[in-house]
């Protein structure tokens, strides 16, 4: 390839492609809606848009490009791949650049297949916390800050998923009103408001709303969001995170509905009846497809076997509610104990009206999730260390005796008047070109 191309023009084709895969398995799964002649052309065309080809297909692209290799020199602090945005007046950027994107595009297809490990894995070559070519295109910034975000937030790693989201936030609020292209405009704002409601959940889940009426408190999650972020949460979620703190399962169902991608299956539909569509699934599709088409044959019923475009979906939904449940009684021991600096099980018990042992075992599970692993540096996205993130710790001592401290998180003065001075820098680069003003009345009248 002898020619340059811009960015935006690359990582639309690789946007591109994903999406046409990523529809195509949406539609194949539409069963009940198909003819005879549509079911049995897609039987015997079950290699069109299949995922091993598409993974194989932005694999070559990253190995032909030896885009890990330049990534690799880079960090090293031997090339500047990401200052010169890809280009080259020696060579062509096409096939580096393509290599760049396929790098997320592999990470977003690994997303839509629910392997969040593998998908956090794949970006290893690209440091996300620095500037890179993906910064440059608002759409490629904008998709990876919410699947990387989402990945997190699916790993139980919500600091780490409220600081992608929350940079995110931040770059669409500065850009959207520079947009130029209408169509992107809109898919960003989708993107912003499903990145605020899965803000919303990592919040609840991380220890930082309650059932008042704010439905949010400040703790070492919430410190992580802007300003600006934090009011807009409340604005479009304040009652959501309510009814979340106060352990209502529906609205984290409609909210995880509205925010996940949409997921696909590896396998395709090997028929027109209900239960040879999910047959062919567990058979041909690995451990992922078999967990789908058992999902959806246990709890979909013979409409959900029929249409099977959305097990995908169904499945990942009943992992997170089913995490969602292990936090039912959490909200109201945390409660009680942040009533108390001192408190013997057996009393906790009487008060929750429950007994010693099913008490021991909200204790340990609310010692569990008020711990989570954060990413403090490192050469992969998976790396990281465990913290507490909740605003109560406890330890059981001696003679069942519960000792409660309450965690208050440092405050980060620094960091916010570092923010207002970059703002008003901004606003001050901004009013430069601006002419001066000049009173032209009369200063004895005045």
């Amino acid at each position: 390839v002898n020619m340059q191309l811009p960015n935006l023009w690359l990582w639309e084709m690789i946007d591109e492609f994903i999406y046409q895969f990523q529809s195509f398995c949406q539609y194949r799964g539409k069963l009940s809606v198909k003819t005879k002649e549509e079911l049995a052309l897609l039987k015997d065309c079950d290699q069109v848009w299949n995922v091993v080809g598409v993974l194989n297909y932005l694999q070559a692209l990253v190995d032909k490009s030896e885009i890990v290799s330049v990534l690799e020199k880079e960090r090293a602090g031997l090339d500047n791949f990401s200052e010169k945005e890809g280009y080259d007046y020696h060579s062509s950027n096409v096939l580096r650049t393509l290599g760049y994107f396929s790098l997320i595009g592999l990470h977003r297809i690994h997303v839509l297949l629910g392997d969040y490990t593998t998908a956090l894995k794949v970006l290893d070559p690209i440091d996300l916390n620095k500037p890179g070519i993906f910064t440059k295109v608002p759409g490629a910034s904008v998709s990876t800050a919410y699947h990387v975000g989402f990945a997190y937030f699916m790993s139980k790693r919500y600091t780490d998923a409220i600081r992608h989201f929350n940079a995110s936030l931040v770059f669409i609020n500065r850009h959207k009103v520079g947009a130029t292209r209408p169509y992107s405009l809109d898919l960003l704002l989708k993107k912003q408001e499903q990145m605020y409601a899965l803000v919303a959940m990592c919040v609840v889940l991380g220890g930082g709303a309650g059932g008042g009426q704010s439905g949010f408190a400040t703790t070492t999650v919430t410190r992580l969001l802007e300003e600006g972020v934090v009011g807009s949460l409340r604005e479009k979620h304040g009652d959501d995170m309510s009814r979340m703190g106060q352990g209502v399962v529906s609205a984290f169902d409609e909210l995880f509905s509205y925010s996940c991608p949409k997921f696909v299956t590896p396998a395709p539909p090997a028929g027109a009846a209900a239960g040879a569509g999910v047959v062919a699934a567990a058979a041909g599709g690995g451990e992922e497809g078999a967990a789908a088409a058992g999902g959806g044959a246990a709890g979909g019923g013979n409409n959900a076997a029929t249409n099977y475009n959305e097990e995908a979906y169904r499945q990942q939904l009943r992992l997170f509610l089913t995490e969602v449940a292990s936090y039912d009684k959490l909200p109201v021991l945390r409660s009680f104990l942040k009533l108390y600096t001192t408190i013997s099980v057996a009393k906790l018990a009487d008060l929750m009206d429950t007994d010693a042992a099913t008490l021991r075992q909200q204790l340990t599970c609310m010692k569990q999730k008020s711990r989570c692993v954060e990413w403090r540096g490192g050469a992969s996205a998976l790396d990281g260390v465990s913290v507490c993130i909740s605003d109560v710790d406890f330890n059981v001592g001696a003679g069942d005796m519960i000792h409660v401290t309450d965690v208050t998180p440092p405050k980060r003065n620094g960091d916010y008047f570092l923010r207002h001075l970059a703002k008003q820098n901004t606003l001050m680069e901004d009013l430069a070109p601006a002419k001066p003003l000049v009173f032209k009345g009369n200063l004895a009248a005045v």
